[in-house]
């Protein structure tokens, strides 16, 4: 069967993403409302809707619902038939792995900052239901490469507190791989996530790992090369539970310290990293409290700006765009720059377009947008050409600064007119419920499941996983 009937009629296969051990991932077009998508096609077989809803991915995802920071989960494709199962989620631009791969350089301080701080936003607030991840790496953040806006993904291997260990060793990429996931027989918590978050503040700071062990008692000799060899009480408490493959008379390494890995560094990266980097899991600081650490005052300040400005553009294009008005004002721009299309375009930073855009659309709710264009030591010299005239003529190399601005907001605005979809969404955006108790699912399309003998689940060979959507399948809303 070829890969454009997977998935039925409504959806259509543009390529493929990437592919793991348990599921596979598209790029997908919907024939009913022409918008893309990602759907991931879950390798394992599924026997009834009973074990689909008690799948925890769909339940964490569920939980998490409307939180900005978390990938939205569109809708649930269940074939019946064939017992295929596929999750539909929104499609971005790319993961963190990918943007720091593209970027060959290290992010300053003021982007690193932010990215990590919605990664541990989207950690309060599963922590807070209950829930930790097990897998945070860049790979498992989405981002978007021009606003930084991050959204967790992957929860295929999170699991809830109230789950009785111990739970499964070899959880997560063994680069971010928490020490008591590696010295114990699977004692561990949502500590696990914090260990990962410092870790990637650590990545994209340099854009080198920082324990890149190749096995895990290297990765474990890493780790003590640089935080020291732990004390007697905190291996007691590995023992309790050890892993039986791991000798624990480990020689002593004294701490190296983040301070000679990052000299230029400011003090509040080396203690966020200190905190969040603890080797005894007890001692280590919580989501919450690395939320309030005092290297985040500046973006708790926007955040509260943001809430009160009422404005539709995502939290982290709020950010820079302030970070980008106070750095204009010094006539030093480090924001990411947007190419006119026009050949012989003037460079205009992605930021200075929502400034803009926010002068025209939101002058009442905001006063920032002014402020950038009062602040600028050049004046507009020419009117503001009409919308009909941009949007009909062929684009115009801008004669000036200001001309290029212009001609910015008529296309954000045109954009936003194509895109009316998210700008909805944002506004009636829903609020996740503090519950993990889920009823049965609202079949849109109700069938009978055929009468078909089930053998016991065991791992499919190669030519039997092939996903087959064409039978009965049945849709949940979300």
């Amino acid at each position: 069967m070829e890969k454009k009937e997977l998935f039925g009629p409504d959806w259509r296969i543009i390529n493929k993403l990437g592919e793991g051990s348990f599921s596979e991932v598209f790029k997908v077009k919907s024939m009913k409302n022409q918008q893309f998508y990602a759907i991931k096609m879950l390798k394992k077989r599924f026997r009834s809707v009973e074990e689909v809803t008690r799948l925890p991915e769909i339940m964490c995802l569920r939980a998490l619902e409307g939180n900005p920071n978390i990938i939205r989960l569109e809708e649930v494709l269940f074939d019946s038939k064939h017992n295929c199962l596929a999750l539909v989620f929104e499609l971005l631009d790319e993961n963190l792995f990918e943007l720091m791969r593209d970027h060959k350089q290290p992010f300053d301080e003021k982007t690193s900052l932010l990215i990590i701080y919605q990664l541990l936003k989207a950690l309060s607030i599963m922590h807070a239901k209950n829930l930790f991840h097990r897998d945070i790496k860049p790979e498992n953040c989405m981002i978007n490469k021009d606003t930084y806006e991050l959204k967790l993904a992957d929860f295929g291997s999170a699991r809830t507190t109230s789950d009785t260990g111990p739970f499964t060793e070899y959880v997560a990429t063994r680069w971010y791989r928490a020490p008591e996931c590696i010295l114990t027989s699977g004692s561990y918590g949502p500590a696990v996530d914090i260990w990962a978050v410092g870790c990637i503040l650590y990545e994209i700071l340099t854009t080198r790992p920082l324990f890149p062990g190749k096995h895990q008692l290297d990765q474990i000799a890493r780790i003590h090369n640089i935080l020291g060899t732990p004390g007697r009480e905190v291996l007691s408490q590995f023992k309790q539970n050890p892993n039986s493959q791991i000798n624990y008379a480990f020689p002593h390494r004294v701490p190296q310290g983040f301070r000679s890995l990052l000299p230029n560094a400011s003090e509040g990266i080396i203690d966020l990293l200190s905190k969040l980097l603890v080797y005894d899991p007890n001692g280590r600081i919580s989501a919450n409290e690395a939320l309030q650490h005092p290297v985040f005052e500046n973006i708790r300040k926007q955040e509260r700006n943001y809430i009160a400005s009422h404005t539709n553009i995502p939290f982290s294009a709020f950010v820079m765009m302030n970070q980008s008005h106070t750095t204009i004002k010094n006539n030093v721009d480090v924001s990411p720059v947007y190419q006119d299309p026009s050949p012989l375009g003037t460079p205009i930073t992605f930021i200075q377009q929502a400034v803009m855009s926010q002068v025209e659309e939101q002058k009442s709710d905001s006063n920032l947008g002014v402020e950038f264009l009062n602040n600028q030591n050049q004046k507009p010299n020419n009117a503001v050409p009409s919308k009909s005239i941009l949007a009909e003529s062929k684009p115009v190399a801008p004669s000036n600064l200001s001309d290029s601005r212009r001609m910015t907001i008529e296309r954000i605005k045109i954009y936003n007119q194509q895109h009316p979809a998210k700008m909805s969404h944002a506004q009636n955006r829903k609020v996740a419920q503090p519950s993990l108790h889920f009823g049965m699912p609202k079949v849109v399309k109700p069938t009978v499941l055929p009468q078909i003998r089930v053998n016991p689940y065991q791992k499919p060979s190669a030519d039997v996983i092939k996903p087959r959507m064409q039978g009965v399948k049945i849709r949940f809303d979300l």
